[in-house]
C-alpha cells in the first residue's frame, strides 16, 4: 500500500530539470592560438536556475586574465552568459551561482 501511495503522489513532486554539460576547452574554440587545453564540466536546474561548474587547465602561454561562460551550439562562440566580475580565475576551479531565464 505504501507503495501504491507513493506512486501516486509522483506527479506531486517537483524533480527539478537538470541538464548536464560536458567541455573540452582548448584555443582554437576561443578564438585564440594558445597551447593551453582545460577540462570542464557542470549542470543547470532550469526549475531554480542554479549553475553549477568545475573546470581545470594547462598550458596557457601567459597568466589567465579572464573566465567566462558562451551559450551557443556546438562549435559556435555565442554570447557570454556568466562572465567577470562574477567568474573566478585560477585551476582548478568550483563556481554556483544563479543565472538568469535568458
Amino acid at each position: 500500500l505504501a507503495i501504491a501511495l507513493f506512486a501516486l503522489a509522483l506527479p506531486q513532486i517537483s524533480w527539478g530539470q537538470l541538464i548536464w554539460f560536458e567541455a573540452r576547452l582548448d584555443g582554437p574554440q576561443a578564438g585564440v592560438n594558445s597551447p593551453g587545453v582545460g577540462f570542464a564540466s557542470g549542470s543547470v536546474d532550469l526549475s531554480t536556475l542554479f549553475f553549477t561548474i568545475d573546470y581545470s587547465f594547462s598550458g596557457l602561454l601567459a597568466p589567465q586574465t579572464a573566465a567566462h561562460v558562451h551559450r551557443g551550439d556546438f562549435g559556435v562562440n555565442g554570447p557570454v552568459v556568466i562572465g567577470a566580475p562574477t567568474f573566478p580565475l585560477g585551476s582548478p576551479i568550483h563556481f554556483e551561482t544563479t543565472v538568469t531565464a535568458d
